[in-house]
């Protein structure tokens, strides 16, 4: 991989080491054939990782509304051969039109998506539903979404309602971090209504060993720390 200078990840990425405990779980639940949905794909890590492992009858879709991170995505996805990747500039949400990408001055891969506008450091991306996307793309069948888009989860979930519905059996890896997730006017009881709606009745926290959760009951089960986790939503 081509990283980004400055890249606080680098030798975590050089050693192996970055993600562990999703990179193990990638491994386990991507098959041969599948087709993957990499949201937040940034400079394309878990990108790369899936197309090496749907293989060349699969198919994985990065979205990555950074300019900067998307163009390192694209020489990534060259540099490894990987045809079997479509990389698509747009922010997935709850709407197909315009918003405000606010750059997080300390890293590129903390920058988050804003509705509103103001004195930040932002520029103008696009967002796109996962619906009228995947409507252009004839509805292939996902069978697994990687979300790590810095409190966006909600408006993303609520953009795949029929994606979701067309897939009985999607499961979803989702960053859950409260802080960002607040400041994006969401709320973790908001957050995890809309997965239910979705079918999602099963969580495992990825950090904590797969523990197991009901996202009926994901705001008493996760932890309140402020911690960040990912966790793997289930529909059965």
């Amino acid at each position: 991989m081509v990283v980004l200078s400055g890249c606080a990840g680098a030798r975590n990425l050089a050693a192996g080491l970055y993600e562990t405990d999703v990179t193990n779980l990638f491994r386990a639940i991507v098959k041969e054939g599948m087709v993957v949905t990499d949201l937040g794909a940034c400079i394309g890590y878990h990108t790369l990782l899936a197309s090496r492992l749907v293989g060349p009858s699969g198919r994985v879709y990065a979205f990555e509304p950074n300019p900067r991170a998307y163009s390192y995505l694209l020489r990534n996805i060259e540099a490894n051969g990987c045809g079997n990747v479509l990389a698509v500039q747009k922010a997935a949400s709850d709407k197909t039109g315009a918003a405000s990408l606010v750059r997080d001055p300390e890293s590129y891969d903390r920058d988050w998506v804003s509705a509103s506008s103001g004195n930040a450091d932002r520029i103008g991306v696009e967002t796109i539903t996962l619906d009228a996307f995947f409507t252009q793309e004839g509805w292939p069948s996902v069978g697994l979404v990687k979300m790590d888009i810095e409190g966006s989860e909600k408006a993303a979930l609520e953009g795949m309602r029929e994606l979701s519905q067309r897939n009985p059996h999607m499961q979803v890896i989702m960053e859950f971090n409260l802080d960002t997730l607040r400041r994006a006017g969401a709320t973790p009881n908001a957050l995890f209504a809309v997965l239910l709606e979705l079918g999602f009745h099963n969580g495992h926290i990825i950090e904590q060993g797969m523990k197991p959760f009901p996202v009926a009951q994901a705001v008493e089960a996760l932890p309140k720390t402020g911690a960040i986790y990912n966790l793997l939503l289930l529909k059965e």
